[in-house]
């Protein structure tokens, strides 16, 4: 046997090995019910003010917009549709605002539905679990920033 017949040979057993470990994995893998991961993070800037709204039960949520720019800026935004339930919500209605800079994470949710005329129709949003501002809330021009007594260095 020369080298090039070791070598092809081994390269057999490599892939037969490789494929017996490949169906072990698998059947684990139904074994113990591999668990799914559904995360997304985003940095953008939204494109309109939280919309506040409420379910029949009574439940809130929050609806807005969010512009991720590429890292070159040369191309169109990528716009993601957010919704924050309940707190997490009232505080994304109470602190954003559009055109401000936030970190938003959380999972993809699909909604599908029929409308009148028999047509399925399905989009695709991000449910926030977490919210972080990343910039500082913008001043009135008119207005100057306001100082607390205690807050003068003297």
């Amino acid at each position: 046997m020369n080298n090039d017949d070791t070598i092809s040979h081994r390269c057999e057993v490599l892939d037969v090995e490789a494929t017996v470990l490949a169906a072990e994995i698998y059947q684990l893998a139904e074994e113990i019910d591999m668990a799914a991961l559904n995360k997304v993070q985003f940095i953008g800037n939204l494109g309109r003010d939280p919309e506040m709204r409420f379910t029949p039960t009574g439940k809130k949520v929050c609806h807005f917009s969010l512009a991720i720019n590429s890292r070159r800026g040369e191309e169109e935004p990528e716009w993601v549709n957010v919704e924050a339930w309940e707190r997490l919500g009232e505080i994304c209605q109470q602190y954003l605002g559009k055109g401000r800079l936030a970190y938003i994470e959380g999972r993809l949710k699909t909604d599908r539905w029929t409308d009148d005329k028999g047509e399925t129709h399905q989009r695709t949003l991000v449910v926030a679990h977490n919210m972080q501002i990343l910039d500082r809330k913008p001043q009135d021009s008119n207005e100057p920033p306001t100082v607390e007594d205690d807050e003068m260095p003297f």
